[in-house]
């Protein structure tokens, strides 16, 4: 390592997020609840990306704040209470 060199530690944050499908052709709905947040997208994949951005957005906010992040639900909790759905987990770097 040289001298002057700063090292940064980036942790992974990661949270189980809901699929809800819309029932009409192009809607699907990702829901976080551990931080109240919901995306929709005209595909699941659309859905997720706009749930990362508003993932880093929410961490910006705390940061600024001086707040702590909510604490993660499992993905095994989230998985059971729903069944019905597909439980995706997204993550983004702090």
């Amino acid at each position: 390592m040289t001298e002057g060199t700063i090292l940064t530690e980036a942790k992974i944050v990661m949270y189980p997020t809901v699929v809800y499908d819309d029932q009409t052709p192009d809607t699907f709905f990702l829901v976080l609840r551990d931080l109240q947040l919901i995306t929709e997208g005209n595909t699941v994949e659309e859905a997720y990306e706009q749930m990362v951005h508003h993932l880093e957005g929410y961490m910006e906010v705390v940061s600024a704040m001086g707040e702590k992040m909510e604490t993660a639900s499992t993905f095994e909790s989230v998985s059971k209470a729903k069944r019905k759905n597909i439980v995706l987990i997204v993550s983004t770097k702090k």
